[in-house]
C-alpha cells in the first residue's frame, strides 16, 4: 500500500474513533513506526510456575492500574524461569500494555523495576527513541485509542488484544518539542495524583494503626483512662426495617419496589416492572399497588377517560413513582458462589478468598471476590468487582451475544458461571485459583492440549 493510502486509512481509523481534527504540524503514525527493530513489543512470561518467594517479581495484568504499577507485586517467577523469558527482562523506560481482560491500561516501567518480568498477558513495548515513551502512554490511554483497542480485540472467549493490533495502531504525533512539553505537563499532573494516593495510604494505614491499638490492644488490657463501657441502646435510637408480611418472611427472596420512567404517564410501567421482578419471590403490596395504579392513571389519561386524581395526588404519585425509580437503579442482587466453586475445585481455589459473588446491577453483571488478610494482620478484607460483559458466548454468528446478560438473573448467571465455563476459562478471565493451579490447568483444558 502506498504512502496515501496508508495515511487515510489511519485518518479513517482515528475518525471512527472520535478523533477527527488535528492541530497543524502533527502527522499521523502507527505504533510500528516507533518500535526497537529487535526487541520491539513481546508477550511476557507464557508459563510462570509455582510462585517463589524469592524469586523475580511478575508483573501481571492485576498489577495494573491505568498507568501505575503495583510496586510490590505478589507473585514471583524462579530465576530458572526468568532466564528462560530473558527476551521481557524490564531495564526500565518500556510500556506495558495489558492484552487480556481489562484491555489498555498502559505503564512506563520505572527505573526501580530494572531486572524484572512480565507476564504473557502483558506486551513489554520498547521504542527506538525511549523518551517517547511517555507521551506514547498518553496517547494508548486516550479515548481514541481506547476506543480501538477495545473495537479490535479478539472476544471470542474473553477480550485479547493481538500484538500485530498494537503495531497498527494509529497514533497522533505531533513535532518533538510539543510532545516532551505535553508529557512533561501531563507527568507532572500524574506524579501529584500519585503523591496523593501514596498520602491515602500512609493515612489509612495510620487509622488502622490507631484502631489497632484503642479497640484491640488496649481493651485486652482494660480500658483506657476516661473510657467506660455502654451499650448500643444508650447512645442510639434502634428501629426495625418493615418486613414481608405472612410466611415469606424467612425466606430468601429479594424484595424490591417496581420501576417506572419518571415520565410514567407516557409509558406502561408493567414491562419494566415485571423483568425486574421476575426472580424476586414476594413483593411487598404496597409496590404492587403503586405499580398498578400508575398503570391505571396512565391508561385513563391515553384514553381520555377521568384519572380520579386532582393536580395535588397526580404530583405524588409522580415523585412516589420518581423515588421508586431511583431505588432500583441503585438496587444489586447477589449470589455467593464461592461454595460451588469449591466443590467443584477443591485444590485449586484459593485460600484467602472469603467470597465470590455474582453482582447483578443497573443492567450489568459483576464478578466480584472478597479476599481477607492473613489472620495475625488487621482483619480488613478486599473487594473487587469485574465487569463480565465482555465474556461471550462461543456461537457461529456474526454479533457475539453476552455470556452473562443482564437479562438473565443473578442466579442464572451464577449457574452458568460455575457450570459453563472451563477451568482454563476461569484462569484466563479471573483470579480464583491458587497460581500453582494454573500450569497444572493450562495442560489439561488448554489450547495445546485439545490438539493431542
Amino acid at each position: 500500500m502506498s504512502a496515501e493510502p496508508q495515511r487515510l486509512a489511519k485518518e479513517i481509523h482515528l475518525a471512527q474513533a472520535g478523533l477527527t481534527d488535528l492541530p497543524l504540524g502533527w502527522e499521523i503514525i502507527e505504533v510500528s513506526d516507533l518500535l526497537l527493530k529487535d526487541r520491539g513489543i513481546a508477550v511476557g512470561v507464557m508459563y510462570p510456575g509455582d510462585h517463589d518467594p524469592f524469586g523475580i517479581p511478575l508483573i501481571r495484568v492485576g498489577d495494573m492500574s491505568g498507568s501505575l504499577i503495583n510496586p510490590r507485586p505478589e507473585f514471583r517467577v524462579s530465576p530458572a524461569v526468568h532466564e528462560e523469558y530473558r527476551r521481557t527482562e524490564l531495564e526500565g523506560g518500556e510500556l506495558l500494555l495489558t492484552l487480556v481482560g481489562g484491555l489498555g491500561q498502559c505503564a512506563v516501567v520505572p527505573k526501580s523495576m530494572r531486572g524484572w518480568n512480565a507476564a504473557r498477558a502483558v506486551a513489554v513495548i520498547r521504542l527506538k527513541d525511549p523518551s517517547d515513551a511517555q507521551f506514547l502512554r498518553l496517547c494508548l490511554l486516550s479515548q481514541p485509542l481506547q476506543y480501538l483497542i477495545n473495537a479490535w480485540a479478539n472476544t471470542t472467549v474473553q477480550a485479547t488484544l493481538n500484538l500485530k493490533e498494537i503495531r497498527r495502531l494509529p497514533v497522533p504525533w505531533p513535532p518533538k518539542r510539543e510532545r516532551a512539553v505535553i508529557a512533561n505537563v501531563v507527568g507532572a499532573l500524574d506524579d501529584k495524583i500519585e503523591l496523593n494516593r501514596r498520602m491515602n495510604e500512609t493515612l489509612e494505614a495510620m487509622a488502622r494503626a490507631l484502631f489497632q491499638n484503642w479497640f484491640v490492644d488496649a481493651t485486652q488490657a482494660g480500658l483506657p483512662k476516661g473510657w467506660r463501657e455502654r451499650t448500643v441502646d444508650e447512645d442510639f435510637n434502634l428501629t426495625m426495617g418493615q418486613s414481608p408480611p405472612g410466611e415469606s418472611y424467612n425466606e430468601p427472596a429479594l424484595y424490591a419496589m417496581g420501576v417506572a420512567d419518571h415520565n410514567f404517564l407516557r409509558i406502561s410501567m408493567r414491562p419494566a416492572w415485571r423483568l425486574f421482578t421476575k426472580s424476586a419471590g414476594k413483593l411487598p403490596m404496597e409496590f404492587g399497588a403503586l405499580v398498578e395504579k400508575t398503570i391505571d392513571v396512565r391508561n385513563a389519561i391515553v384514553h381520555g377517560q377521568p384519572t380520579g386524581l386532582d393536580e395535588k395526588e397526580l404530583s405524588k404519585l409522580t415523585k412516589a413513582v420518581k423515588k421508586a425509580t431511583e431505588f432500583v437503579g441503585t438496587y444489586a442482587t447477589s449470589i455467593d458462589i464461592l461454595p460451588e466453586l469449591k466443590k467443584r475445585y477443591p485444590n485449586w481455589i484459593r485460600e484467602d478468598l472469603s467470597a465470590v459473588r455474582i453482582i447483578q446491577k443497573s443492567k450489568r453483571a459483576f464478578l466480584e471476590t472478597t479476599t481477607r488478610k492473613p489472620a495475625d494482620a488487621v482483619r480488613d478484607e478486599k473487594v473487587e468487582r469485574t465487569d463480565l460483559s465482555f465474556i461471550v458466548d462461543d456461537v457461529d454468528s456474526e454479533e457475539m451475544a453476552e455470556m452473562f446478560s443482564a437479562n438473565h438473573t443473578a442466579a442464572e448467571n451464577a449457574q452458568k458461571f460455575v457450570k459453563e465455563l472451563d477451568p482454563f476459562s476461569l484462569s484466563m478471565v479471573t483470579d480464583v485459583f491458587r497460581s500453582e493451579a494454573h500450569e497444572a490447568i493450562a495442560a489439561e483444558f488448554g489450547p495445546e492440549s485439545r490438539k493431542t
